[in-house]
């Protein structure tokens, strides 16, 4: 950045001496009068200065120096992007079904904010905030850095975004449909050295009746490795503390460190299984011995089983 100032020093030196040599040609060749040159020279250098500005319309803050390859190169090398585009993406979620009613998180939500027709939602480091929303927007200067984390960033990254900004054939703005996590824990659920558990999404619906099976996915925040002998199971803990259910993952965890995961399966409520308030639970087990490690505690959702 020192740099800078000198050089605006040198540029205006450098622009002096371009007019007074265009002047002079001008007035050997042409015999103009030294007011016309002026106002010709004049002319040029503000043609100059402002063809970045037209070229670049509406996005004037896109200009980087063609000579050093463009947008393009710039994208590659220094962070980009001032809001541009943020527009098109809010404009986009303004126009779905309900959009008064749903919700956006986003990193800059100072700028999405005036465009939109709903609230945002908290961008947060863990993903939980994401998660809860509707729609995520990305943006070209957040995902340069990979903020707020890696962890979030790619998980959002695997998915294929709803609508996209392209500037100049670079993508620029990415929005991305969230699974709407429905349940948060009531506290920090949180296993030390494994992960923590984020939240939770029931498909169609909990478990009512004895009987009854439902698709649960849980949302996971990975803070350690998972020994081969470990995993998860859910279920279903009834008043007496006795635990119910028949968990089956639709397919093994794809466990990694310091990541956003999602894990689904469906839970079944035996069909003897008694009536009362049960509450969900998601054990650590040691497969070695079929036993539980620990668990995640603050699940405190209530499920009325009739």
């Amino acid at each position: 950045m020192g740099v800078i100032p000198p050089l605006l020093l040198l540029a205006g030196f450098g622009l002096n001496w371009l007019i007074g040599l265009v002047a002079d040609g001008l007035r050997r060749k042409r015999r103009w009068p030294s007011t016309i040159v002026a106002v010709v020279a004049g002319l040029l250098v503000i043609a100059a200065q402002a063809w970045p500005a037209i070229a670049n319309y509406p996005y004037v803050l896109t200009f980087y120096n063609p000579l050093l390859g463009g947008f393009a190169s710039a994208v590659q090398q220094v962070p980009v992007g001032w809001g541009e585009g943020m527009e098109q993406a809010t404009a986009w979620i303004n126009a779905q079904p309900n959009a008064n009613q749903l919700k956006v998180s986003s990193w800059y939500s100072d700028m999405v904010r005036p465009y939109l027709t709903t609230d945002t939602t908290s961008f947060s480091s863990s993903g939980e905030g994401q998660l809860e929303a509707d729609y995520v927007i990305f943006y070209i200067n957040q995902t340069q850095r990979q903020k707020p984390n890696e962890a979030v960033y790619t998980y959002f990254q695997k998915k294929e975004p709803v609508f996209q900004v392209d500037y100049r054939g670079t993508p620029y703005v990415w929005v991305y449909a969230t699974p709407r996590m429905q349940t948060s824990p009531d506290g920090d659920a949180n296993i030390e050295g494994r992960a923590r558990l984020l939240g939770y999404n029931w498909q169609p619906a909990p478990p009512g009746r004895p009987g009854d099976s439902a698709q649960l996915t849980l949302f996971l925040h990975t803070t350690g490795l998972l020994p081969a002998n470990e995993t998860f199971r859910v279920a279903l803990a009834a008043p007496d503390g006795n635990l119910w259910g028949d968990w089956e993952t639709s397919e093994p965890i794809a466990w990694q460190p310091d990541a956003l995961i999602e894990w689904s399966g469906t839970l079944t409520l035996p069909a003897d299984a008694p009536p009362g308030d049960y509450r969900l639970v998601v054990q650590l087990i040691d497969q070695n011995i079929n036993s539980e490690v620990t668990r995640f505690p603050k699940l405190d959702t209530v499920l009325a089983i009739k």
